[in-house]
């Protein structure tokens, strides 16, 4: 016998119980395993960061940030233009 994961209920053979799924949605009356690996969920994730965006978010640029950028380049000799 299997305890629900998500209402700690009795649900016999099923990994979930109906209970449970109406604690996530009222319409939900089953739920499949999601098909990848923990690994796999994050090389996913890596391969599409770059080409998502969040509308009216932008990178923050902070002021020590751009300090540092420009000291390092210093350092090394590299010619700076702003």
């Amino acid at each position: 016998m299997n305890l629900c994961p998500i209402s700690y209920e009795p649900c016999g053979n099923e990994k979930y119980s109906l209970k449970g799924l109406k604690k996530l949605s009222q319409k939900l009356t089953m739920l499949q395993d999601f098909p990848y690996t923990a690994e796999e969920q994050r090389q996913e994730a890596a391969s599409r960061a770059d080409k998502m965006s969040i509308q009216g978010l932008q990178p923050k640029l902070s002021a020590d940030s751009m300090l540092r950028r420009v000291y390092s380049r210093l350092l090394i000799g590299e010619d700076i233009t702003f």
